[in-house]
């Protein structure tokens, strides 16, 4: 390949994750699309394709780009990275127990994986298994402590049965993260401890 044509490709697949980043959905589409035009053999490119087709609402389209991904790099298939890309478009195209079978063997093969407990929770919750949903949640906020999102979230799955350590979790978050109503939250969790408490010892 002519290398000022991968020097062409490369720079556009950058300002592609750039502004996807950015939330420029339509602008990383033109972006990553030049540069799949010039190089369509580059597994990361295709990549940042199907990640740009997720962000576009457009699963088939990013699973035909990790087909692409697969063909060209086949030893990267099964890593959480890719493997939560393929899940999250079967999400999106409603084949939950696809994405699940997905999730969960990676989990297995991958369990320090954070990103993979966290969007497993959140398929999870979508099909209304509330139990396993906490426990990969709990070990995504195990996995990756300054996770504001996931830890905001499994506070509050925890308030009702465990409030002590929803709690806990609220206080570890820092000053800048936590919202005004999140103060109040916190508050809530204090006045029902405390009356836990003085039930226990009626």
């Amino acid at each position: 390949m002519n290398l000022d044509r991968d020097i062409q490709a490369r720079d556009l697949g950058n300002r592609a994750v750039l502004a996807l980043e950015a939330g420029l959905f339509e602008d990383a589409f033109e972006l990553i699309t030049r540069s799949v035009h010039l190089n369509p053999q580059n597994a990361a490119t295709r990549l940042v394709q199907a990640k740009v087709e997720l962000a576009l609402q457009r699963p088939a389209g990013a699973l035909v780009a990790l087909d692409f991904h697969d063909l060209y790099a086949p030893h990267q298939r099964d890593l959480p990275q890719v493997a939560c890309i393929r899940a999250h478009a079967m999400m999106q195209n409603k084949k939950t127990f696809k994405a699940q079978q997905i999730l969960q063997q990676t989990v297995k093969d991958y369990p320090e994986s954070a990103m993979t407990h966290r969007l497993l929770a959140q398929l999870l919750l979508t099909t209304h298994q509330k139990i396993d949903a906490i426990r990969h949640l709990t070990e995504a906020v195990k996995l990756q402590p300054d996770d504001v999102i996931s830890t905001r979230t499994l506070a509050t799955l925890l308030e009702e049965t465990n409030p002590r350590q929803s709690l806990e979790l609220m206080q570890s978050l820092s000053d800048e993260a936590r919202t005004p109503d999140e103060m109040l939250y916190q508050a809530r969790l204090h006045k029902k401890l405390e009356q836990l408490c003085e039930a226990e010892t009626i």
